[in-house]
C-alpha cells in the first residue's frame, strides 16, 4: 500500500448513528497509538459538546476510533493523530463508513515511529517521520 489520499478535504463529518471512522491494519504490529477528538453539534439546537478517543491497536483488523454521533447530532472530527509505535511498518487505511458504504480516507505503509495527523484547522492528512520532519501534506 503505497501513500494515498482520496483528497485534503479539511471538514469529516459523522452525520447518522451509522456514521463512524475506522482505522484498517493489513499487517500485524505491536502498537499503533491513536488519539481522536470531536466536536458533537446539536441539530435541533446550540449545543455543542466535545468529545475524545484514545486507541491502541495491536492487531490486524478494523478498529473504530471515532464512534457514531447520537441521533440528532453531527460529529465533527477536529483532530486524528495515528502513530505507529511499533518496531516494524504497517499498512494501514483510515476509513469512513456510513453505515453502508466503506471509502478509504486515507492509505500508507506507516513506517516505525512515523505519525499521520488530520487536521481540520491545517490543511488536512499529513504524515510526518521520526523526527517530526513534515513528509506529507
Amino acid at each position: 500500500m503505497g501513500l494515498r489520499s482520496s483528497g485534503a478535504a479539511r471538514v469529516l463529518n459523522l452525520s447518522n448513528t451509522s456514521s463512524l471512522l475506522q482505522i484498517a491494519t493489513g499487517s500485524a504490529v505491536a502498537s499503533i497509538a491513536v488519539h481522536a477528538t470531536w466536536v458533537d453539534l446539536g441539530l435541533a439546537s446550540t449545543t455543542v459538546g466535545p468529545g475524545g478517543q484514545n486507541s491502541i491497536i495491536d492487531a490486524v483488523g478494523v478498529t473504530t476510533v471515532v464512534p457514531p454521533p447520537a441521533a440528532g447530532v453531527v460529529r465533527n472530527v477536529k483532530f486524528l493523530s495515528v502513530q505507529n509505535t511499533s518496531g516494524v511498518a504497517c499498512d494501514l487505511a483510515i476509513r469512513h463508513s456510513d453505515g453502508t458504504t466503506e471509502v478509504d480516507l486515507f492509505e500508507v505503509n506507516l513506517k516505525p515511529g512515523f505519525t499521520i495527523q488530520y487536521n481540520t484547522d491545517g490543511i488536512g492528512f499529513v504524515v510526518y517521520d521520526t523526527t517530526g520532519a513534515l513528509l506529507w501534506g
